[in-house]
């Protein structure tokens, strides 16, 4: 396979693809980052009251 054929079959597929929203993004973003934030300050707390 020689190298443009696979960077157009590439960017065939990836015209294919549906990007989420700038919406859906942001959302996804704030729950990683409350998710991340919460997970280990909660270990903490429970491993601190032992």
């Amino acid at each position: 396979m020689k190298v443009t054929t696979f960077i157009q079959e590439c960017k065939a597929e990836l015209e294919k693809v549906q990007w989420p929203t700038r919406e859906e993004v942001v959302y996804s973003t704030v729950v990683v980052l409350v998710t991340v934030f919460f997970f280990p300050f909660s270990c903490f707390l429970r491993i601190r009251h032992l």
